[in-house]
């Protein structure tokens, strides 16, 4: 049994399909005549590198998700930089083209690879598909065919690409298994948009396992059995159907609204970063966005985004969602999202440095830019704007000066806009919780961001592996924070929601719940188990579990309360 992380929760037992990525690449000298040859069959690569993704385009034109991937590879082919680099390198050490591309794609991998930026870091894999799609051109290899697979095949890899991934044959393909690749990944995200288990960094699988192997995949419990025995097949086969049962019956009261079987209604949003996941909003039944990620809009360029790209996206994200609200939230940049063509000087400690509002206070273009694009959307009624790390009334102060005169100049030059666009902030920072009830009464709705309120008031890194296993937001401070500022809120009559990843775990929404909130956003694929909790349950009993915890001692003893009622009631 091998164990490794759930890119996409599900079941499958079938035969594995091992994908050979290896390429022999040839290392010889070249002279001076032999360059322009060489140049040639590096452009003869590229265009037919070109035309096989542009064909993959074609063929997947109904899934935007993958065509948005695709489109990035593209624009690597034909990036001045790594083309320029591979020609330089030719002339310059006089080696064949198949050997310089392998350096050139092996040396941005590894720049990629080291940065700390989780969405530029996963920018390393699309680096490498597009190099191997280059050299197998090169190297006159063929690339294996996926698209006529045997019924129930599990695909086993080193490394699964978004092009792998587009080129599957969804209808016999059950399953993903791969020794490389994280669950923020374009290949995860394509995962679980196909709705295929997959479990990555599963460590040295493809020594372990060979093509026609029988094998478990278990993404719920994040396990890979190999040679199941036919009683474990069995027990396999009887868990996915309670997975798909379950899932399925979750689904089936998406149009309803998540109530509570005492008659508490609960408000359930989904956290998206690109307008392409609006269209799973109806499908999951999440009652429109309650964190839309700008940031991405920046993460995903080597520049920053022009105010008609920022507005398109904006528009594309609040029609989408109406009549229900989408609430966008000014860019939250710095720390573990580091934009290197920002020019942010590096820092002891970025998590709690020049980042988020701080930035964007400093930099009256960049932020007047998108408070533009955003009021723009607003037009359809149903935007909210939401500030991240507010910490002082002086920074709301200063981030509603800049509002304002952007409003101002809409009034002048005619430019409609919604002039009662709530605006809002996030509460993640403790010193803002501390201070509810002055920032309260100055905002429309206030929204709390667990992850970094947990972070900063426990003083645990949250990307530091050596510390993951304090990482729990189920624990006496956090709640007692989270109560505090719920409490203050009611005073002034201010909705209050919580937009952290909290909400998405059975046992952390119950918590929330016991603590007075009635409004959550979480990743859209989390929404049906947490609606068929909270229509399972009767707030009071609720209300009296989560006393019971908070008056625990240990966060071990809290979440075993929390545990035990979840389990009960399915």
């Amino acid at each position: 049994m091998l164990e490794g992380l759930i890119a996409s929760e599900g079941i499958a037992v079938g035969k594995a399909l091992l994908l050979h990525e290896e390429l022999r690449i040839p290392d010889y000298a070249i002279r001076d005549s032999d360059v322009k040859l060489e140049m040639l069959k590096f452009d003869a690569a590229l265009a037919l590198a070109r035309d096989q993704l542009v064909d993959l385009k074609e063929r997947n034109k109904d899934h935007e998700t993958t065509v948005k991937i695709l489109e990035s590879q593209l624009l690597i082919l034909v990036d001045p930089l790594f083309v320029g680099e591979v020609i330089q390198k030719v002339r310059s050490e006089k080696r064949n083209v198949e050997k310089i591309v392998s350096d050139v794609v092996a040396e941005f991998a590894r720049t990629f690879s080291s940065m700390d930026n989780p969405y530029l870091k996963e920018r390393a894999i699309d680096v490498q598909d597009v190099g191997r799609r280059i050299l197998r051109s090169l190297l006159g290899q063929e690339i294996q065919s996926l698209d006529r697979l045997p019924a129930d095949t599990i695909i086993v890899c080193h490394m699964l690409t978004p092009s792998d991934v587009a080129r599957l044959d969804t209808s016999r393909v059950i399953g993903l298994c791969c020794e490389v690749g994280g669950v923020s990944s374009h290949a995860a995200i394509l995962a679980r948009s196909l709705m295929i288990p997959a479990l990555f960094g599963v460590e040295n699988v493809t020594r372990k396992v060979r093509t026609g192997d029988s094998i478990y995949l278990d993404c719920i419990h994040g396990k890979l059995y190999l040679e199941p025995s036919a009683l474990e097949i069995d027990e396999a086969r009887e868990l996915g159907r309670q997975v798909r049962a379950n899932f399925e019956k979750s689904l089936e009261p998406s149009t309803l609204t998540p109530v509570t079987r005492d008659g508490i209604e609960v408000t359930l949003r989904a956290n998206i970063s690109v307008p392409a996941e609006i269209s799973s909003l109806t499908t999951f039944g999440a009652s429109g966005i309650g964190l839309f990620r700008t940031e991405y809009l920046f993460l995903k360029s080597n520049s920053l985004p022009p105010q008609e790209e920022q507005y398109e996206a904006y528009r594309k994200v609040a029609a989408g969602c109406l009549p229900s609200p989408a609430i966008i939230r000014t860019l939250d940049i710095g720390g573990d999202k580091d934009l290197p063509y920002l020019g942010i000087p590096p820092e002891s400690n970025p998590v709690m440095g020049w980042r988020s509002i701080r930035y964007c206070l400093q930099n009256a273009d960049i932020f007047r830019s998108q408070l533009r694009a955003i009021l723009r959307a607003s037009v359809t009624k149903n935007v909210k704007l939401l500030y991240p790390m507010i910490t002082t009334p002086e920074e709301l102060l200063r981030a509603n000066e800049f509002l304002d005169e952007v409003r101002q100049e809409f009034v002048e030059k005619k430019i409609p806009f919604d002039e009662n666009l709530p605006v809002g902030i996030m509460i993640e920072v403790p010193a803002a919780a501390l201070i509810t009830d002055r920032l309260a009464p100055m905002v429309d709705f206030l929204s709390i961001g667990t992850n970094d309120l947990f972070q900063f008031t426990m003083a645990v890194d949250r990307a530091n592996q050596r510390l993951s296993p304090m990482f729990d937001t189920i624990n006496l401070p956090i709640l007692r924070i989270i109560k505090h500022v719920v409490d203050q809120a009611k005073k002034f009559d201010v909705p209050v929601s919580c937009c952290g990843e909290m909400a998405s775990q059975p046992a952390g929404c119950l918590a929330l719940l016991g603590l007075g909130l009635r409004e959550f956003s979480m990743n859209v694929f989390s929404i049906p188990k947490i609606k068929q909790l909270i229509r399972s349950v009767d707030l009071r009993d609720v209300n009296e579990i989560v006393a019971e915890a908070m008056g625990c001692t240990t966060t071990a003893e809290m979440r075993a309360r929390l545990d035990a009622y979840v389990e009960k009631h399915g």
